[in-house]
């Protein structure tokens, strides 16, 4: 059986050991989420949102513990534990509300909005994984994805900076790509009908 290693960077001890999981688990997992994900994508907005602050909530119940193990684990002073989860929040919550309340003024009908972990400007803890070395670092984020025509990206682009900018590290990035085809799958309308 192989072992995953997390390595803090606080004293470079073995922080904590787990047995990578099999392929039968880990395909479970993905048969879970993406049952989930078709469930989510049939969630209403408001409805979503009121599940994301549930999360976030929650999350904040257990401060102590996640900050704790982030600290460990990106190699942040444990003394500064306590701060960890407050920049999420903040962000998290500002992200929700600004997003649907802003893209409604301009006319967007839909997003969808993904909890996920990622890393950026931050420090990472080194991993070792069947015998290579990495470093990962991480942290609760959350996704915003939306499909406009093209005629209203550039308002939509700015709009999201404009509501989203603080100036800090965590303002997160915007992503544009081109989508060649949309269908709606109940009326069958395609292109920017059905958006």
């Amino acid at each position: 059986m192989s072992i995953q290693k997390t390595i803090t960077p606080i004293d470079n001890s073995v922080y904590i050991e787990r047995p990578l999981s099999s392929d039968n688990e880990i395909n479970d997992i993905l048969d879970k989420s993406k049952k989930s994900f078709i469930s989510w994508k049939n969630t209403s907005i408001d409805d979503r949102i009121i599940i994301i602050n549930k999360f976030i909530d929650n999350l904040l119940n257990l401060n102590t513990e996640v900050s704790k193990e982030i600290c460990w684990q990106i190699g942040r002073p444990i003394t500064q534990c306590g701060n960890e989860l407050r920049g999420f929040e903040e962000r998290s919550r500002h992200m929700v509300e600004i997003a649907k309340e802003s893209l409604q003024n301009i006319g967007i009908q839909g997003l969808t909005v993904t909890e996920i972990k990622g890393f950026g400007r931050q420090k990472g803890h080194t991993e070792l994984y069947r015998g290579a070395e990495y470093i990962v670092d991480f942290l609760p984020k959350i996704k915003i994805e939306l499909i406009v025509d093209d005629s209203i990206a550039s308002q939509v682009i700015e709009e999201i900076i404009k509501s989203s900018k603080t100036g800090k590290i965590g303002d997160g990035k915007i992503f544009v790509t081109e989508i060649s085809q949309v269908i709606r799958i109940r009326t069958g309308e395609e292109g920017s009908d059905a958006l």
